[in-house]
């Protein structure tokens, strides 16, 4: 029989703040800078029984986005810089 390690974050909180009014603009593409920001409980798993203490977590991200037929369509963030205790596994925020 094969077992699956599972992991999950409590209580996860994330906000993102645009550190400009305007996005930059290239052709249909906006850019945004911003920050990101996790704020969350711990992690659980059901490997380990102990619960690892929650941290925040910030990342300078870049937003980028195209604005067609009514409707934003967005890419996942690019991480640019990362603050907080955070792994870079290449997704925001290090998960």
């Amino acid at each position: 029989m094969k077992s699956s390690n599972l992991a999950w974050v409590i209580n996860p909180k994330v906000v993102i703040s645009l550190k400009t009014p305007q996005p930059k603009v290239d052709g249909d593409t906006y850019t945004w800078d911003a920050k990101g920001t996790i704020k969350y409980d711990g992690i659980g798993s059901s490997v380990d029984a102990a619960q690892q203490t929650g941290k925040d977590q910030t990342s300078d991200i870049t937003i980028k986005g195209t604005y067609k037929d009514g409707q934003w369509r967005m890419t996942d963030p690019e991480t640019t810089s990362t603050s907080g205790s955070s792994s870079s596994s290449g997704s925001l925020f290090g998960f």
